[in-house]
């Protein structure tokens, strides 16, 4: 590309020699220039549900049938229209076959007609349109020749992708000051940098927001909604590797397995999640920072700065502290302290926030390869079965936390100071550890330990969590309790049991 673009766009796959169905499934995996219009709301061909249906191969927005002449004509007169120009205007004029990705937000595509190399040897985009004479109104504004704004904000879209001084901000700004009266914008999006820059001074839209509103993904009572017949176990598994993206959830099948699902979207190329999971949840800090290094490191597990410095060998650069305090800063990972450990940075860990994405960067983001060479459901087998259920039950520990919080939040527990992990010191048997859920009150702490099994809790294994707890002596415990997702084989007093029934009551 010209040394004048400073942001080199990246190629998504090369078109030329691509069937009619694989050009529209590789558009299908973001926006497109024609595309715009559309969602702005100003576009006369279609609305933003038929292109909400084509994304999703619901069903596909295309032009009224009855109107096929004319786009055939429209893409038999492009190469004339482009010999026409560069009779016109004595300037090269060429093609290349490839869709366009935005370096920084690879959702942003371009297909770009042609490209135009000016005189002083930059490369200009040159997009063909070729209409009827019922439609000239329509290029014409205030007595004088212009591009319509549907077409333009297409145009706009383009330089956005392939040149980074066309910035996406720019767009809205031209059409909020400029070319429409009396409208209402909405900006929405889950790339919380991107969104987080929009508010700044700087940016073009600076101002211009009447209303902002965070909107947190949903927790897991909320989440289950979209797989409500399915058994708790099954639940918790479904939250624990997908999330509360609204948008990856309605992909789901709500009775099938998690084997089905996962393999259906998560492995799928064409899916819309792996796309969602595999570029768009990258996209924001990816760029700015080596973070795939760092979240390959943590993956599954919590991890202590230390260990990640260790694992990266970046002890001598310093800048890990300031990639991770952006990755905080963006909402993307958490720092985590035990209950009883608060500021102290030795015992701190950090986890990646995003079901979807730690479960992206614990089984595919390493293993790419042989996802492709094996295939969707022998990489299943192979990769995340023997795993799963030991990354779910890490995942686990926080459905649990967070019921805590929902049971103080509405009212229904008393006296709660804070909830959290409790990290304990055993001298006598050489091991330290966290027990996984801690309720501190005034007098004392409710110590919980949550198990993700396949099989009620017997009570053997309450036995031993109960000495465990026990061992700790510094430790003022005022009730032991145990939340099993499929239950117990029996129960004793004086402990405290909760279920996955009781878990998922969202009463």
């Amino acid at each position: 590309m010209p040394e004048h673009i400073r942001q080199e766009p990246k190629v998504l796959v090369s078109t030329e020699n691509l069937t009619e169905q694989e050009w529209l499934a590789y558009r299908r995996r973001g926006i497109g220039g024609s595309d715009v219009a559309a969602i702005l709301g100003i576009s006369p061909f279609r609305t933003a549900r038929d292109l909400y249906d084509d994304k999703l191969n619901i069903a596909l927005a295309v032009d009224d049938a009855g109107n096929w002449v004319a786009l055939e004509m429209g893409h038999l007169l492009e190469p004339l229209v482009a010999q026409i120009f560069t009779k016109k205007t004595g300037l090269e004029v060429f093609q290349i076959k490839k869709m366009f990705q935005h370096p920084q937000y690879p959702f942003m595509l371009a297909d770009v007609d042609y490209f135009v190399r000016l005189p002083n040897g930059k490369i200009a985009l040159l997009e063909i349109k070729t209409t009827n004479y019922n439609a000239k109104d329509h290029w014409w504004k205030d007595g004088e020749e212009c591009v319509p704004v549907y077409y333009e904000t297409q145009g706009r879209h383009y330089m956005a992708v392939m040149n980074d001084s066309a910035t996406v901000d720019s767009i809205f700004q031209n059409i909020i000051d400029n070319r429409l009266v009396n409208i209402e914008l909405i900006l929405s999006g889950s790339h919380i940098g991107m969104m987080k820059d929009a508010l700044q001074e700087k940016n073009a839209l600076y101002g211009r927001f009447a209303v902002t509103i965070k909107l947190n993904e949903l927790n897991y009572l909320e989440a289950a909604k979209f797989y409500p017949d399915k058994a708790p176990y099954d639940k918790a598994a479904h939250y624990a590797v997908f999330g509360g993206s609204p948008f990856v959830n309605q992909a789901l099948q709500p009775t099938a397995t998690i084997r089905e699902n996962i393999i259906s979207t998560i492995l799928n190329p064409m899916s819309a999640v792996y796309l969602y999971a595999s570029q768009l949840l990258l996209s924001d800090y990816s760029v700015k920072i080596n973070a795939e290094r760092i979240f390959s490191v943590i993956g599954n597990g919590k991890k202590r700065y230390t260990e990640i410095e260790d694992k990266l060998d970046v002890k001598k650069t310093g800048n890990l502290s300031k990639q991770i305090k952006s990755l905080i800063d963006l909402e993307i990972i958490a720092r985590n302290s035990p209950i009883n450990k608060i500021g102290d940075n030795k015992k701190s860990t950090f986890e990646i926030n995003d079901n979807l994405l730690r479960f992206y960067f614990t089984f595919i983001y390493k293993n790419a390869s042989a996802l492709q060479v094996l295939g969707a459901e022998a990489f299943y087998d192979e990769y995340i079965a023997p795993a799963l259920t030991d990354f779910i039950s890490r995942r686990f520990e926080g459905i649990c936390r967070d019921y805590f919080s929902h049971q103080v939040r509405s009212g229904k527990m008393k006296g709660v100071r804070n909830i959290g992990s409790y990290y304990y010191d055993d001298p006598a048997h050489r091991k330290n550890g966290e027990f996984d859920v801690a309720l501190e009150f005034a007098d004392g702490y409710e110590i919980y330990e949550a198990k993700y099994y396949a099989q009620p809790m017997t009570l053997d294994e309450i036995h031993r969590e109960v000495q465990q707890v026990e061992a700790i002596k510094e430790l003022t415990v005022k009730q032991i309790g145990f939340i099993a997702i499929n239950g117990f084989a029996e129960r004793e007093e004086p402990y405290l049991y909760l279920d996955g029934n009781d878990i998922f009551a969202n009463e």
